[in-house]
């Protein structure tokens, strides 16, 4: 039936979780960088936290959007 590709439900939370995940592994580069347990890697664990809360929120967001539509569920 046509294409059966994925297509995201909504544009700029496929957007927003792409970036959030870049930041998340650019977190964990920095990680590499700097002493364990400073105060730099407890700030960068914040932030990565932070960023997957908001990754998990969004894509809750987009498995409801396609509910709602009736289309295809996010997996």
């Amino acid at each position: 039936m046509g294409n059966s590709r994925h297509e995201p439900t909504c544009m700029l939370a496929h957007s927003l979780i792409d970036k959030l995940a870049n930041l998340v592994n650019y977190c964990d580069l920095l990680n590499q960088d700097v002493e364990s347990g400073s105060r730099v890697t407890q700030r960068v664990h914040v932030i990565q936290k932070i960023a997957r809360e908001v990754i998990e929120e969004l894509v809750d967001h987009q498995r409801k959007l396609a509910e709602s539509d009736g289309g295809d569920k996010v997996a």
